[in-house]
């Protein structure tokens, strides 16, 4: 968003043309008038604050555009210009209220018609900051945050303690800014076509104290930050001067109110700002409003160097985009190239594999042929070894035979000449013992009894041992 109080040495040169000579004799100190549109403030009792609804509670909405701020040093532009405004209404009395569903905010609108609008919520308050003219706030800040914005689309989100949110806090925080984006559209809308109330007297007072202590809270964050210190001291003059008429009216409202409140309400009340312009008053009005003039052309100006800033890093993020995208198809076409070769490699080593797996094969199988004819010629051998054995034992049972037949042969024959020789022994005894007999029966005077003959035991045919058979 381009920063209004930006305004260079010809524009202001510029401002004071248009105001001819009358640039060079006024008092810049004069109070200017405030707004026109100020309503006094009405007496009665205190009312029952009622608060708007916290972030969440608040209707869904889409998330604006996250874009990044172009210069790093102007990170703390959206809140310190905010501050400023702040800082020039002070504690006076708000211009008007409104009713808005079910919250009645508060409206001040200074002289060059920026608006500044602030509801209760729970936990404090929620200001909108409007550029003169624009339906859609710069700043928007509730207790913990504050979203800065540039024509709808979000730049820059600060926690309580004045801190820049990194990128990915950012996107974090889109939901919540999005509907106080849509929220602060519609109180902008309402806030110059509803009907305008005055405030009341006795409410102001209650919440003085607290939105001034917000805005001390608000100074102590930038007394925190160096960088915001350094943005802050750098425009401090700009703002000064630009804000210079606008804070010396509201300090006067604001003593006015002192003054009223400590009679106790007591007579009229303060009288509206747009009601005591006099002449004076009015050329300041008017020099004020050429000054804001020359501002918001250069505003334009820097709008128009920002859009060309901006085309330009579109047209680099192409470039990078189509860099990117070339980039990509190239390592794609390698990556495919690569892939290729390590396919055909892949093939090669297979085909390679087959190949050594068919020779192991036909090896095998030669293996097992050569083995099948050594287990042939085993078999073989051993079927003639085993014919050769049997052979050899019919033989050797042939052998045995005629050796046992050889045996019993000659063991017959032993037993025919044994029998032979016992008889002719048993013959030769049998004669010797008849001569034997005969001599003695003829020498014998007297005839014996007769006995029975026994053959000697050495004349009994022998009985041969019977061989064992052969199994």
């Amino acid at each position: 968003m381009t920063k209004f109080h930006l305004l260079n040495s010809s524009a202001l040169a510029l401002a004071c043309a248009l105001l001819v000579a009358g640039c060079d004799k006024q008092d810049a100190s004069a109070p200017a008038p405030q707004s026109a549109d100020a309503l006094p403030l009405t007496t009665g009792p205190q009312t029952a604050v009622t608060e708007a609804p916290a972030a969440e509670a608040l209707p869904p909405a889409p998330r604006p555009r996250i874009i990044a701020v172009s210069n790093p040093e102007s990170d703390y532009e959206y809140v310190d210009r905010a501050y400023a405004m702040s800082d020039a209404i002070g504690d006076a009395p708000p211009d008007y209220g409104f009713d808005y569903q079910d919250s009645h905010p508060w409206v001040w609108r200074s002289a060059n018609r920026s608006l500044r609008l602030v509801e209760p919520v729970p936990g404090g308050y929620r200001d909108y900051y409007y550029q003169a003219g624009a339906s859609a706030p710069y700043l928007v800040r509730d207790p913990q945050y504050a979203y800065g914005f540039s024509n709808g689309e979000l730049v820059a989100v600060y926690d309580n303690n004045g801190n820049v949110l990194s990128s990915r806090a950012l996107d974090q925080r889109a939901d919540d800014a999005g509907r106080y984006l849509a929220r602060a559209e519609a109180l902008y809308a309402a806030a110059l076509q509803s009907e305008r109330r005055a405030i009341n007297a006795a409410n102001w007072a209650a919440q003085r104290a607290e939105l001034n202590a917000a805005r001390a809270r608000w100074q102590a964050e930038q007394n925190q930050q160096a960088a915001w210190r350094a943005y802050h001291d750098a425009h401090a003059a700009e703002d000064q001067a630009y804000w210079q008429g606008e804070q010396a009216g509201r300090q006067q409202a604001a003593q006015s109110f002192s003054a009223w409140s400590a009679r106790g309400y007591t007579g009229a009340p303060p009288v509206a700002y747009g009601n005591r312009a006099n002449a004076q008053q009015r050329n300041d009005q008017a020099q004020q409003q050429q000054i804001g003039q020359a501002r918001q052309q250069q505003a334009q100006q820097d709008a128009a160097r920002q859009a060309q800033a901006k085309a330009q890093q579109q047209a680099q993020q192409q470039q990078q985009d189509q860099a990117r995208t070339q980039q990509a198809q190239a390592d794609a076409a390698r990556q495919a190239q690569a892939k290729a070769q390590q396919q055909a490699q892949q093939q090669q080593q297979d085909q390679a594999r087959t190949q050594q797996a068919q020779a192991d094969a036909a090896k095998q199988a030669q293996a097992k042929a050569q083995q099948q004819q050594q287990d042939r010629a085993r078999t073989q051998q051993a079927q003639a070894d085993a014919a050769k054995q049997a052979q050899s034992r019919a033989q050797q049972q042939a052998q045995q035979q005629q050796q046992d037949q050889a045996r019993t042969q000659q063991a017959q024959a032993d037993a025919a000449r044994q029998a032979q020789a016992v008889s002719k022994a048993s013959a030769d005894s049998a004669g010797r013992n008849q001569r034997q007999a005969h001599g003695k029966a003829a020498a014998a005077p007297t005839r014996l009894p007769h006995r029975r003959h026994r053959r000697p035991p050495q004349q009994r045919p022998r009985r041969l041992p019977r061989r064992p058979r052969r199994r």
